[in-house]
């Protein structure tokens, strides 16, 4: 919170958290519970942040589900904001250290992999690309964790850029999404 409020451009997501890991935190099926928890946590997001999100996700995806969906598209369009999957965005995954539970692979978020995936798999378009970056804090435990420094080294690699401006790739966050709509209109 302090550092969005001190990088006031910096876009901040909620990223609903039902789940953590294979534990649920509350009853995912059943409905008025999901309803309640989306709105406390964004209601709490409002109030930590003295702002609105700039987009919606969940946490393990929740929000894919048959019955949450509706939910979360419902709060989406009430506050005007973009919800992971909904086009025009299209998500992105795969830039991600364990393709097995608990088992890292650095290769899997290195530079050479995330330039494969931007190379090969996006086209045009507004692709919003999954990543975990983080720093290691040996006092917190999760199973996605040293991964998450990993990430951070290959996003912040000097190389990048380059690379970026090489294949066309420009990079925004959801502040922008308006004026990148409106170009991809123009086109």
């Amino acid at each position: 919170v302090r550092l969005a409020r001190e990088h006031p451009r910096l876009s901040v997501g909620l990223h609903v958290n039902f789940t953590n890991e294979a534990q649920r935190l509350i009853d995912l099926n059943d409905e008025d519970a999901c309803r309640r928890e989306l709105k406390n946590q964004f209601r709490l997001f409002t109030d930590l942040m003295g702002c609105r999100p700039a987009h919606l996700d969940s946490h393990q995806h929740v929000h894919r589900h048959e019955m949450r969906g509706p939910l979360f598209e419902e709060l989406a369009d009430s506050e005007g904001l973009p919800l992971r999957d909904r086009p025009p965005i299209v998500f992105k995954g795969g830039f991600y250290a364990q393709w097995e539970y608990g088992v890292s692979d650095p290769s899997k978020v290195s530079l050479e992999a995330l330039e494969r995936i931007l190379h090969e798999e996006l086209t045009e378009g507004i692709y919003e690309l999954c990543c975990h970056p983080g720093y290691f804090d040996p006092t917190f435990e999760a199973v996605y964790h040293l991964d998450r420094e990993h990430e951070l080294q290959t996003l912040t690699d000097p190389a990048l850029p380059a690379f970026l401006e090489s294949e066309g790739i420009r990079l925004i966050s959801y502040a922008d999404l308006p004026a990148a709509m409106s170009t991809l209109r123009d086109e």
